[in-house]
């Protein structure tokens, strides 16, 4: 078996979540990164792109949860944007040295169930965007689950049944997957993290229902008629140094693959040169990328006040220059929702 297909088995249902395109275009990151600029300028505490005002926020009204593990948590709203709602559930128990590194939420435009998930890794460690040191998925859907290569094997977590698979021919991938409620399954996974099937139970038998929002560092005015949000990330190893992604895509587009890709950071993945433009008084620059044997994708960079930049990767239909440009104007980057980072 290919190490993509153990891969997407190991991810289980938020393989199902993620853009066709992303696939696609996994080795773009790791090709281009050698060619990013390097920018040696602070980080901006809130820097906004194109408006000195923020743009409202879609509010989900927080809902105060006894942390009595017995008691459910609220369900995960079906949000059409994936910018906001509650995390859900919170493990009261982790390893020592492991803090969090990372939040997604998904609002599927086709097949899989909306959900968010969260991350912790060791510091110092680099962050694995395939397979993270430790994971914990919640699904708005308790019958989504998907078999991993090894058969399951049946567990008891307080009383509620679960199930427990190894993944890889090493059997170095963890997972663990149940309901506590039958209305949200969660999912813990660890992959070459020195953890044992013993610290996904104990992991598992402290979870607590979570007063935590899931929110992103950045807003949208409006988006072109069509589009919508799939699926959001923001990551980092401190509140100070974090990213955002937010990837869009147009169930109607004419193309396959139609989708945008939005990366608000320090760096860039545009290679250097290309068309130079104003984006609403920003610098900016576009290229239009055709790789041998591959469809071809467009890229822009918009540079923001405070050395943060907006990136933007789009396919199929987007790569219309006035579309990306009008998207860039109606993002709003407030740095806000990232005091998590780095913390337990």
């Amino acid at each position: 078996m290919m190490i993509e297909e153990l891969i997407r088995e190991a991810q289980g249902s938020q393989a199902d979540r993620a853009l066709p395109v992303e696939r696609i275009r996994s080795g773009l990151a790791a090709r281009i990164a050698r060619a990013r600029r390097r920018r040696q300028i602070g980080l901006g505490a809130g820097a906004g792109l194109l408006a000195a005002a923020v743009a409202t926020a879609i509010v989900i009204p927080t809902v105060l949860v006894d942390r009595d593990r017995h008691q459910p948590a609220p369900a995960l709203p079906a949000a059409p944007t994936a910018l906001e709602g509650p995390m859900g559930y919170q493990p009261a128990w982790l390893p020592d040295g492991f803090t969090e590194n990372a939040r997604s939420g998904f609002s599927p435009v086709g097949r899989g169930s909306p959900g968010v998930s969260r991350e912790w890794n060791r510091p110092g460690v680099p962050r694995s965007t395939s397979i993270p040191m430790l994971s914990l998925g919640v699904t708005m859907d308790a019958g989504t689950e998907r078999g991993g290569r090894d058969p399951e094997e049946k567990v008891d977590i307080k009383g509620v049944e679960g199930s427990f698979r190894t993944f890889f021919p090493d059997k170095s991938g963890l997972t663990l997957s149940w309901s506590p409620d039958g209305r949200v399954r969660l999912s813990l996974q660890t992959y070459k993290a020195g953890l044992g099937k013993e610290d996904l139970l104990r992991i598992a038998e402290s979870m607590v229902p979570s007063p935590d929002t899931y929110t992103t560092p950045l807003r949208f005015r409006t988006l072109p008629s069509g589009w919508r949000v799939n699926r959001t990330e923001v990551e980092g190893p401190t509140p100070k140094a974090w990213k955002a992604t937010v990837w869009l895509q147009n169930p109607a587009g004419r193309m396959k693959d139609t989708a945008v890709r939005i990366e608000v950071g320090t760096t860039t993945p545009v290679p250097d040169g290309g068309t130079e433009l104003a984006v609403g008084g920003h610098p900016a620059r576009t290229r239009l990328m055709s790789p041998g044997g591959s469809p071809p994708y467009r890229l822009m960079v918009v540079e923001l006040d405070g050395g943060r930049m907006v990136s933007l990767i789009a396919n199929g239909d987007a790569m219309d220059v006035d579309l990306l440009s009008s998207i860039a104007e109606n993002t709003v980057v407030t740095g806000a929702g990232v005091d998590w980072l780095g913390t337990r």
